[in-house]
């Protein structure tokens, strides 16, 4: 399935599984990726003779346009000898921006603290520097 650009909604997960006959370490780490794709962090787990390990890993695309991007996954063991790699591709799509109201009609906007007390913004505009009202807002 495709992820929007520019989102932290993707995740590619790698399920791998143990073919040896002891405990072992490995590490898998996902590279080559088009120039879109955000660096991913490598991740280690030791595996129990004939365990399946899922490794998942949050993948970020800095672009805001629809791609197909590529990437590359490596399975390392514990002396980082590639043991396994696979070529992978996955869709992600324009990133949706809208451009609504950004704040009110009017350039005055009031909020309202306990005590029923309120700061109006609209008139810091010609407030000197050093009052800290203005300062804030």
């Amino acid at each position: 399935p495709s992820f929007e650009s520019s989102s932290s909604d993707g995740v590619l997960e790698v399920v791998v599984q143990s073919t040896g006959s002891i405990s072992s370490q490995f590490s898998a780490s996902v590279g080559n990726c088009t120039a879109a794709v955000a660096p991913v962090l490598e991740q280690q787990a030791t595996l129990s003779a004939g365990a399946v390990q899922a490794f998942r890993f949050s993948v970020h695309v800095e672009s805001k346009q629809a791609l197909q991007n590529r990437c590359v996954v490596v399975l390392k063991n514990g002396l980082g000898v590639v043991v396994d790699s696979k070529a992978i591709s996955f869709q992600t799509t324009a990133t949706a921006t809208t451009t609504g109201n950004q704040g009110s009609s009017s350039g005055t906007s009031v909020i309202s603290g306990s005590g029923g007390s309120s700061i109006s913004t609209s008139g810091c505009s010609g407030c000197a520097f050093w009052n800290p009202v203005c300062m804030i807002l």
